[in-house]
């Protein structure tokens, strides 16, 4: 009794529990009318009873098509342009996919394109490609279209037929891909076969790798392997990267190697790190390992970085450290810092630090400004600015306004010349009214050029009004006219 069903599916009050029993009242009534289930689904939708749910249509345009394909294609190209026709169109093709995809796709060749065809044509080529490699490959090569080819062949997923296929079956692949592809979806599709080889086979990728000649290919290719490799045996991985030429190589390597390095608990990770005699490993993994670890241990983070071997590798990796600490415990990092590393080092990894944490929470980092440490201070207007930076991006109203409250000098110019260069191109006349409060001449100058020369291209009138009324010295107006002068007979 579906009428019955549907009554008691819309009385529920918990929305999960309806959603989930509108659908199956849907899918029950799709299997005898088709026509019924999309009537009900679409009201339920528009009364807001059953989320949004394009992939509903395509379960009953699989069952309409099972009974009466033509008329469920059919209507499915009847339906307005979206992305329920998208679902709808795939799934009345589904079963005609299955038993005989090429006519399928010839269908769907044929038909006037709008974005639903466009984008059920895209799901149809991935369903259809990616089952038989050589029904992809004659449907490529028949394309006489190569921007059409390319779109095809951006579909089709070459490690899901390369990774159980002998030597010579790969090196007949990647010579079809050089003759349909080119540029970065050559590159792509290569990484992609390398890295379906290193999924069974490792050393195997690694030979056909070093048989490649250098460019983007190969480094794709080699970046794909040392992923797979690092996910499953981080010293083999390792070993890898060290024993390539290149040391753009051995970076590209250790980056992917980086990135899942931690998966293997920090013990492991740390042990390879600081075990290895290679700078570049410690520059390259060190950061990355403590980036996750200073979240749960962090003065054995410290301990470990404090003790590389490679002075850049441990300012990287005490950088990842103080980026989470000085957010939890700032007061305490900073203590760290002016304690524990040299000058040299100080100023920047306050500036990182405190960069990173404005754009978390900026309001926050703008309140612990005024404890910066004293050595620090002639730097103070570099990690103003860092700061400003990030809370700009973030919230330019509450960013002007803690900057209207700061004190003349370096620390708010810094504030100041960022703010402008944000705002110029939207609100010159604020940017104007900004630049001109620069307290040092020469940064004023500057600010103040910025916005006119921008200005003057859309609203002259509006900028000349501007530099006349402002509180300036005579001799900045006297150049910002000859700016304006000059744009206007340009």
């Amino acid at each position: 009794d579906a009428s019955r069903a549907l009554e008691l599916a819309e009385q529920l009050e918990d929305p999960r529990s309806r959603n989930r029993s509108l659908q199956a009242v849907v899918q029950a009534v799709a299997a005898e009318n088709p026509q019924r289930a999309i009537e009900i689904a679409e009201a339920q939708m528009a009364a807001g009873a059953l989320r949004y749910a394009p992939y509903l249509f395509a379960t009953i345009f699989s069952q309409w098509a099972s009974r009466d394909a033509t008329a469920a294609r059919q209507a499915a190209l009847a339906l307005p342009d979206s992305p329920i026709k998208v679902k709808a169109l795939s799934g009345a093709l589904e079963q005609w996919v299955a038993t005989d995809p090429m006519a399928a796709l010839g269908w769907l060749d044929a038909l006037p394109v709008d974005s639903s065809v466009y984008h059920s044509r895209k799901a149809v080529f991935r369903q259809v490609l990616n089952q038989d490699f050589d029904i992809a490959k004659a449907f490529i090569d028949a394309e006489s279209n190569p921007v059409a080819r390319r779109e095809i062949l951006s579909q089709l997923y070459v490690n899901n037929f390369a990774w159980n296929r002998s030597d010579a079956e790969i090196e007949s692949m990647l010579e079809w891909v050089g003759t349909v592809a080119t540029g970065s979806l050559h590159e792509q599709k290569v990484s992609e076969v390398r890295g379906a080889m290193a999924e069974s086979d490792s050393g195997r990728a690694v030979d056909f790798m070093l048989q490649m000649p250098p460019g983007n290919a190969r480094m794709n290719a080699l970046g794909t392997i040392a992923r797979i490799m690092a996910g499953r045996d981080p010293v083999a991985a390792l070993a890898f990267a060290q024993s390539l030429e290149y040391e753009d190589e051995r970076r590209r390597a250790l980056t992917n190697i980086g990135n899942l390095l931690p998966r293997h608990g920090v013990a492991t990770g740390s042990a390879l790190i600081a075990g290895s005699e290679d700078p570049l490993v410690q520059q390259q993994l060190a950061g990355r390992m403590v980036s996750e670890w200073v979240k749960y241990d962090r003065a054995a983070a410290l301990a470990f970085v404090e003790n590389l071997s490679d002075a850049q590798a441990r300012h990287t990796a005490v950088g990842s450290i103080l980026n989470h600490w000085i957010q939890s415990d700032p007061a305490e990092a900073m203590d760290y810092m002016v304690t524990a590393l040299p000058q040299d080092r100080l100023s920047s990894n306050l500036s990182a630090a405190f960069s990173q944490w404005a754009r978390q929470d900026p309001a926050q980092a703008v309140a612990w400004l005024d404890q910066l440490p004293a050595d620090v201070e002639s730097q103070q207007a570099n990690i103003y600015n860092r700061v400003a930076q990030a809370y700009v991006q973030h919230d330019p109203m509450a960013a002007s306004e803690w900057m209207a409250m700061l004190d003349a000098g370096p620390e708010r110019d810094a504030t100041v010349k960022t703010l402008v260069s944000h705002i110029s191109k939207t609100d010159p006349e604020a940017g104007f009214i900004w630049a001109a409060t620069v307290s040092d001449q020469n940064d004023r100058r500057n600010s103040l050029n910025q916005v006119v020369r921008g200005w003057v291209r859309t609203d002259p009138a509006a900028a000349t009004a501007a530099v006349i009324d402002a509180t300036i010295d005579a001799s900045e107006k006297e150049l910002l006219f000859k700016m304006i002068e000059q744009s206007q007979k340009k």
